[in-house]
């Protein structure tokens, strides 16, 4: 018999064999033992539980119900052991209810774990919410709302901080379900209540694992302890070992690097509850509003009207200062909006964008902003923050049913968090001093040594870039800006790191941007080792910088010598928080790996974990004469109008003007 049960673990994956498994050792229990719904032995409830498994997969649900039934009607459990295989039989067969929209019966259900000795209730939290949920029961759907919530953020708080990387990113990612469901939770319930803290909750996820890269670096770097400062540096040493290093020696600084790192974690008390602390709360964000200010915070809310097998659906909390609270509403089907408006990295064509900005444009909006709009009456200004792949799309550029842009129609600020407007707008042109400018960068050895339109792709001449940073030095000088120029050979990665702790106010770095994908061919891609997928993201994006083509390649025997690749990894390892404005003149700057809950991993959030303010970047490949025209006019209009929003929004006009294409403008977006 306990031969048998072994097949039945093994065998889960193939029903047919399960089946016939199951109906095997239930004729041998029923000859050994008798029937084995009239015994009451651990054993039998024990293999009961197993049954009703191997039932449920395969799709016998009655036969799973009346299995685990028995085990609740008839189990009096008395120790460890039967307390456990009680529990097991409620807890599913609750969540079997549950999908038959049984909720009171799930409810009885949990509660009879809840009063047994080994019941913990943080583990039911989730299934008692959505119960109450479906029985709008208001009183408790506020109890749970609140005890779930209290409890993801703390545990969601301490999963940052594990020595090994690789684990808490899993951690993580295994987690985001969970805070998802709160969203759903806001719009099932509209509890006043439950909204304010599933937004707060929301804004504060987006940004949980930014902020906790940061909370360690600040400690650091404000701690008196010098061990712990060489230590974090020498951290930093062995990553970056770590990503660019042979296979050989990967292994080796991985392993100094945990141990390292572990002893960093370890010397800083109360890590998850420093992190916790940097809750957002709306009162204090909704000082900084004006009365027709709103904020559009975009979510992912998973839907279903059972709790099981939910479809996801963007959504959108809408934020107002005459409000009480935050409303939400539910928008379209993710993965319809994602087969339908994002194509992959690899179908990536100018055809495509030209549709999508002159086409499409007005269905984009009445997809994703429509409904939104009737919330927003007398709005002036709209500060909204995308999440998954509404990060790959301008929309500022969505056009309403009269064929009007939404950036003719409001201001639009597009943010990395809601959390940060209050800084947002502190932000003055008026005040900057001083400015750094890349361009007409030497990458030496270029494929076929000819020119090209595009910077992108591979790292050909430039011939616009050089002009673009000249001209813009005019421009700035004129504005009384220190203007610090990088050309050729001077345009050295070692240069850019050398900013670090006194950066410029402006940073311009016209040249070839990156992304690619862990399966890429290329031969850099090929050399890097990565440990979790958002940290190959920050390694597989980047910028070219003086000599880059030697890496791009493969060739990485260059002693003493930065390799001109400057990674989003390495920008991320930086001090860059005296910068107020980063403009990545590039291709695909606002391109990386996308997350369902804390976004796009690549260039934008380097710049943001290295400290910059606001980010003027590319979503797709861009034309270099068009783009060397549009960032002269972007500087032009930015100290003509003291308003960067207002200068890309005339600047897009201008080129508009010259190249009618949206291909040739539509890319670019401003980050906050």
């Amino acid at each position: 018999l306990q031969s048998q049960m072994s097949l039945l673990y093994v065998s889960l994956h193939d029903t047919i064999n399960m089946l016939k498994a199951n109906e095997n050792v239930i004729k041998t229990y029923n000859k050994l033992y008798g029937n084995i719904f009239n015994t009451h032995g651990t054993r039998a409830f024990m293999l009961l539980n197993n049954i009703a498994l191997v039932y449920y997969n395969a799709g016998k649900q009655n036969e799973c119900i009346k299995c685990y039934r028995y085990v609740v009607d008839n189990l009096v459990p008395n120790d460890a052991t039967t307390y456990s295989i009680f529990n097991y039989a409620c807890s599913n067969l609750a969540l079997l209810y549950t999908a038959q929209k049984k909720f009171s019966e799930s409810v009885i259900l949990i509660d009879k774990i809840l009063n047994s000795n080994y019941g913990l209730k943080k583990n039911y939290l989730d299934i008692l919410l959505a119960n109450n949920l479906f029985l709008d029961n208001e009183s408790q759907i506020v109890k749970y709302f609140n005890e779930y919530s209290n409890y993801s953020l703390e545990e969601n708080s301490k999963i940052f901080f594990k020595s090994d990387e690789s684990d808490y990113y899993n951690l993580w990612f295994a987690e985001t379900h969970n805070v998802l469901f709160q969203n759903f939770a806001a719009l099932k319930s509209r509890i006043p209540e439950v909204l304010q803290k599933a937004f707060e909750n929301n804004i504060f996820y987006k940004s949980i694992s930014l902020r906790s890269d940061n909370l360690i670096k600040q400690y650091v770097y404000f701690c008196s302890d010098d061990s712990l400062k060489t230590a974090y540096q020498r951290c930093k040493l062995l990553k970056h070992k770590y990503i660019f290093s042979s296979e050989q020696t990967a292994t080796k600084y991985h392993n100094e690097y945990l141990n390292t790192y572990n002893s960093i974690i370890n010397k800083i008390d109360g890590l998850g509850y420093k992190l916790k602390t940097q809750f957002a709360n709306l009162d204090t964000i909704s000082l900084a509003f004006n009365e027709n200010e709103y904020v559009i915070d975009f979510c992912i809310i998973p839907y279903s009207d059972n709790f099981i097998n939910p479809k996801y659906h963007y959504g959108a909390y809408i934020v107002c200062k005459k409000w009480e609270c935050p409303l939400i509403i539910m928008l379209s089907d993710v993965k319809e909006i994602d087969s339908t408006f994002i194509i992959s990295h690899h179908a990536d064509s100018q055809l495509y964008y030209t549709d999508l900005y002159q086409t499409q444009a007005n269905t984009l909006y009445q997809v994703l902003f429509q409904e939104i709009e009737q919330y927003l009456p007398d709005a002036h200004t709209i500060y909204y923050s995308p999440c998954g792949k509404l990060s790959q799309l301008n929309f500022e550029l969505f056009t309403d049913d009269n064929g009007t842009p939404l950036n003719q129609k409001y201001q639009m600020v597009r943010v990395s968090s809601t959390a940060n407007i209050p800084e947002i707008k502190s932000l003055d042109p008026k005040s900057f001093k001083t400015s750094a400018l890349y361009g007409g960068i030497d990458y030496k050895n270029t494929i076929e040594n000819s020119d090209v339109a595009v910077r992108g792709v591979d790292f050909r001449n430039l011939p616009n870039t050089g002009n673009e940073v000249r001209n813009i030095s005019r421009i700035l000088t004129a504005a009384n800006i220190k203007a610090d120029t990088l050309c050729g050979e001077n345009a050295t990665e070692q240069s850019f790191k050398l900013l670090s702790g006194n950066s410029p106010e402006i940073l311009h770095i016209a040249t070839h941007g990156f992304y690619l994908e862990d399966d890429s061919q290329k031969p850099f891609a090929q050399s890097v080792n990565t440990y979790s997928q958002k940290e190959s993201a920050m390694a597989l994006s980047g910028l070219a910088l003086s000599g880059a083509n030697n890496a791009w390649k493969g060739n990485f025997d260059l002693p003493n010598v930065e390799d001109g690749i400057l990674t989003a990894y390495e920008i991320s390892q930086l001090d860059l928080s005296n910068t107020k404005l980063v403009v990545l003149s590039a291709c695909e700057t606002a391109r990386g790996r996308i997350f369902p809950v804390d976004g796009v991993f690549g260039l934008q959030r380097a710049f943001k974990q290295a400290g910059a303010g606001s980010i003027l970047m590319s979503l797709w490949k861009v034309d270099d004469n068009a783009t060397a025209t549009f960032m002269e006019y972007f500087y032009k209009f930015l100290f003509e109008t003291n308003d960067r929003h207002e200068a890309l929004k005339k600047a897009q006009d201008e080129v508009k003007k010259q190249y009618p294409d949206p291909y040739y403008w539509a890319a670019w977006v401003m980050l906050d």
